[in-house]
């Protein structure tokens, strides 16, 4: 059964009850013994020899993520558990740079897009909007004073709601009116997107990313042709808009970020302490090595009280059709 999910009722712990480390290995060998399984799905779906072998070979990802982090072999299951399971139930796929993961939308937003001019507007609902922009609850952003609440309201003349700012990702608190002779829903909760995720590999070229978009829809037209998708998706604190202040203008992640709709979802502002300053033993930003400009940066924002947020934004693939 692809959609099965792996559970253990027991299996061997630390002394302190912690299933992490060399002990997490148990659920890590488990979901390693699916991959034959896996790999006979993929092929029965004429899904290609190199894609799958890519695909399966994130398996390692979780490992390697350990010893970044930890300084010592082992799977961190509270962590990896989730994102292992991908590769069990087959509903992702490695094509080149990137993860395609095929599922359903589900943020609180409608997308709509005029009909003549080809725009799109992105209306929330069921949050709080902060004075500032940003989410109630997001850290740095948990006082309720002067949060507006966003609702989507619909007659049969027009939608009326905030909108999203997409280009810094935050909320704009003044709502606007979408006469539906003008405007329909192109992206609502429910409907079948690609999420993206970007693992850690060499070469984020924007050719390289242009190439893993088109050729994975060459892949799934083929091999998922049920699966119809609306949009790509993605939630990552690579798109956040302050990256701007700490980058180049040509670099890779802006380029990346670029061609999103990005909107403000809850944000902790804890990913860079998983992806870009990897060394989970050390604690204190302060004490954090900076190795790149964007670590130096990433530190000082931090330092400032600032945070880099995890945004989500969107993007139709007219183009790639």
């Amino acid at each position: 059964n692809r959609k099965g999910i792996i559970r253990f009722e027991d299996h061997p712990k630390t002394d302190e009850g912690d299933r992490n480390g060399l002990y997490g290995m148990t659920v890590f060998f488990a979901h390693a013994s699916f991959i034959p399984e896996s790999v006979e799905y993929f092929r029965d779906r004429n899904v290609p020899e190199n894609i799958i072998r890519d695909t399966l070979l994130n398996l390692e990802d979780a490992l390697v993520m350990h010893r970044q982090g930890f300084a010592c072999d082992g799977f961190e299951v509270n962590r990896h558990f989730g994102w292992n399971q991908h590769f069990v139930i087959c509903d992702i796929l490695l094509v080149r740079r990137l993860n395609f993961e095929m599922r359903t939308f589900t943020n609180s937003v409608k997308v709509f897009k005029n009909n003549k001019t080809g725009e799109y507007k992105i209306l929330l609902f069921d949050c709080l909007i902060h004075p500032s922009g940003y989410l109630v609850g997001s850290a740095g952003y948990n006082d309720e004073e002067g949060a507006l609440t966003a609702e989507l309201l619909e007659t049969d003349e027009y939608y009326e709601g905030y909108p999203a700012d997409t280009e810094n990702a935050k909320a704009i608190r003044e709502k606007v009116r979408l006469c539906k002779s003008e405007w329909s829903v192109a992206l609502e909760p429910g409907d079948e997107v690609v999420n993206v995720h970007i693992p850690d590999m060499p070469d984020f070229s924007p050719e390289a990313v242009e190439y893993s978009y088109r050729r994975f829809q060459e892949v799934v037209k083929i091999s998922f042709p049920e699966f119809r998708y609306k949009a790509f998706a993605c939630g990552s604190w690579l798109l956040d808009p302050q990256l701007r202040d700490m980058l180049k203008k040509d670099s890779n992640i802006l380029s990346f970020q670029s061609k999103y709709m990005r909107f403000p979802i809850k944000s902790q502002g804890k990913a860079v302490f998983t992806f870009l300053f990897k060394n989970q033993l050390i604690k204190r930003i302060e004490d954090q090595t900076e190795n790149t400009s964007l670590e130096r940066a990433a530190k000082r924002h931090y330092l400032e009280g600032k945070y880099i947020y995890e945004p989500a934004g969107v993007f139709f693939p007219e183009q790639y059709q």
